[in-house]
């Protein structure tokens, strides 16, 4: 699918290392991380975890103590405050802007979901799409923008592409002037770590291959490129964006052949041969490494020589960050760029979501770079 001329003129992230998008990159590319014991079970009394606590990557203080929606609620806004302290919207100028927000779509807590024992519940997704849908208002109001311009979308990694499209389909058209475009999650949440934990998933003292939990929560603002209503710079352009889908995670079936993620990659690959870097998710999880290698073979076929672009992992740092490893690596990228210290050439994003969505985002180095 080919994007409009739509760049990133603003990055907001609160992560495990810090609340600052700039010093938590930073600190990211330096093989910096948080990494410690989680304290949100009782481990001992669960089999599902070999009696050890799990490791995970936790935001400091501000969203300790939180579940579900307040802790949805704790990230975004952090999340919109480094956005803002950096990237500020005149109140005139944000009535013509938007939003587009990316939160998980609860696809592992469904796997757990007995209807029979729990015939009066809906599955936790549902409940879950049902609470959510009160983070519209609230963002809105936060951010300054009107309620009526603001969405919300529920999915995993690749998601995170719907709503970059869904974005900048908005700005081309002319229905916005600009639009934030974000993504947050909490990969530990009980319900969501014993579904992790039974789908061997999670890397615990009985399962060693498999990801480190973690939570995030990030915007991006999107404007037209060349188009900045407040002199904002470009940190990136959005090259391209691809969309595929393959069936759902199985764990009785083979890990995915990488035709749809490969097909992906392909398609977002900048037109010209050239040098350029992956930022993959690649987590720890078995089937993902191996997805990972069929997608490399495919891509060297289509394009001799990308099989060998360096690839950079930022759940070394963040741990599994669910619907928000989008918008993570979309900032680790974008620091790599604004310090000049990136590989060569574009970087091409790789997202692939439990649900069996899969999607690559290219982003090109802003003009002049």
């Amino acid at each position: 699918m080919s994007t409009p001329p739509v760049a990133i003129t603003g990055i907001g992230l609160v992560s495990a290392l810090g609340l600052d998008a700039v010093i938590a990159c930073a600190a990211a590319r330096a093989g910096l991380n948080r990494l410690r014991a989680l304290d949100v079970l009782q481990w001992s009394a669960a089999e599902v975890f070999g009696g050890e606590p799990v490791a995970g990557h936790a935001v400091p203080l501000v969203a300790s103590g939180f579940v579900g929606f307040a802790k949805t609620l704790a990230l975004a806004h952090h999340a919109l405050a480094d956005l803002f302290a950096r990237t500020p919207l005149a109140g005139a100028e944000a009535a013509h802007f938007g939003m587009v927000l990316l939160v998980s779509d609860g696809f592992l807590e469904d796997r757990l979901h007995d209807p029979e024992a729990e015939e009066d519940l809906p599955p936790p997704s549902q409940r879950w799409r049902a609470e959510a849908a009160r983070l519209v208002p609230l963002l809105a109001r936060l951010a300054g923008l009107p309620p009526a311009r603001c969405r919300i979308v529920h999915g995993h990694h690749a998601e995170f592409a719907e709503a970059l499209a869904l974005g900048a389909e908005a700005i081309a058209r002319q229905r916005l002037q600009g639009c934030l475009v974000g993504a947050l999650d909490c990969a530990f949440e009980p319900q969501r770590l014993i579904a992790a934990a039974e789908a061997e998933l999670l890397k615990t003292a009985g399962n060693p291959v498999g990801h480190l939990p973690g939570e995030a929560g990030g915007f991006v603002l999107l404007e037209a490129a060349g188009r900045s209503g407040g002199g904002r710079k470009a940190l990136a352009r959005l090259g391209g964006l691809e969309r595929r889908r393959t069936r759902a995670w199985d764990p009785e079936a083979a890990a995915p052949d990488g035709s749809e993620l490969a097909a992906a990659l392909i398609g977002a690959l900048p037109p010209a041969p050239g040098p350029g870097w992956f930022v993959g998710d690649l987590n720890g999880e078995a089937a993902r490494a191996q997805e990972w290698g069929e997608v490399l073979v495919r891509v060297q076929l289509a394009r001799a020589g990308a099989a060998d672009w360096p690839l950079e992992l930022p759940a070394l740092a963040f741990g599994e960050t669910g619907a928000a490893a989008g918008v993570v690596g979309t900032a680790f990228a974008l620091h790599q760029f604004a310090r000049r210290c990136a590989p060569p050439g574009s970087a091409l994003l790789a997202l692939a979501s439990d649900n069996g969505a899969r999607a690559a985002l290219r982003l090109d180095p802003p003009a002049g770079d």
